[in-house]
């Protein structure tokens, strides 16, 4: 009997996407799914982006989409992210 073939979940790429971040972003510290009950953002990390003798941080936000959604749904979520993450 052949098996069924198995989709990736999008809480699945989490853990990569955790890791791309701290390598192209440099970012010092990552967390996965965080946020509040109704606004949670997939990936955040924090980065520096201050000079020599001044500092200052940035948060990166991603939120995936595994590509199976219209995108009009997609960008409405990525939008609403994008206000957690400020």
């Amino acid at each position: 009997m052949p098996r069924a073939a198995r989709t990736t979940r999008e809480r699945d790429l989490y853990p990569a996407v955790a890791r791309w971040l701290t390598r192209h972003y440099s970012c010092f510290a990552t967390k996965i799914d965080i946020g509040i009950r109704y606004g949670r953002i997939d990936v955040v990390g924090l980065r520096d982006i201050g000079g020599e003798l001044s500092g200052t941080g940035g948060v990166v936000a991603i939120e995936g989409k595994p590509g199976r959604e219209p995108f009009a749904t997609a960008a409405g979520q990525v939008t609403g992210a994008r206000g957690d993450a400020q």
